[in-house]
């Protein structure tokens, strides 16, 4: 058996009906939502900044604010909760990826890199905790994808970096890793 869709998949959900089934009547179907499924966002407009904190603009943590040029995991942490506090967004600092959150919440861990070759060189990163439990992020320019799976928490894996649209290349995200629960 086959599912098909009833109409073009829409971004929230959508009804399917069943390929061989007996009855010309009834023609059985679920319902899917897609808030549980991941679809990449394909944007070259949204960086993993705007597309962890839902801003849908290709901007670095400081834009808002205007604060501090990031040197440190700190100042990375200090500008983002300054973006977070002039655009009115609720947030709390998470000891864990495993602290209880409401429904309205989303995890988003941070962490800052250098190019080893290039110390002065630093660049952020951000990964979302998907409604299904697996974690999301979006490389530059490119699309999102999954970054790992729900059994494992971005503390145990390693962040590759890419190489950024002027042709500087990192290692990888190696600090230690914030995480935040914002409210949406």
């Amino acid at each position: 058996m086959r599912l098909y869709p009833t109409q073009p998949l829409v971004r929230y959900s959508t009804r399917f009906y069943a390929s061989n089934y007996s009855s010309s009547t009834y023609q059985p179907s679920i319902e899917v939502y897609f808030g549980d499924w991941f679809v990449s966002d394909t944007r070259k407009s949204v960086n993993c900044y705007g597309y962890a904190f839902r801003l849908d603009l290709f901007v670095s943590p400081d834009h808002f604010s205007t604060q501090q040029q990031i040197t440190t995991l700190e100042q990375l942490y200090s500008n983002v909760t300054a973006d977070l506090n002039f655009l009115g967004i609720g947030y709390r600092l998470l000891s864990s990826p495993n602290d209880n959150t409401s429904s309205n919440e989303v995890i988003i861990a941070m962490r800052l890199g250098i190019n080893s070759e290039i110390p002065s060189l630093k660049d952020y990163h951000f990964v979302v905790k998907h409604s299904n439990g697996r974690w999301v992020h979006k490389p530059s320019k490119n699309p999102s994808e999954l970054f790992c799976s729900s059994a494992y928490t971005p503390d145990e894996v390693v962040w590759k970096m890419l190489i950024d649209d002027e042709g500087k290349i990192f290692d990888q995200y190696d600090s230690e890793t914030i995480y935040i629960a914002v409210t949406f």
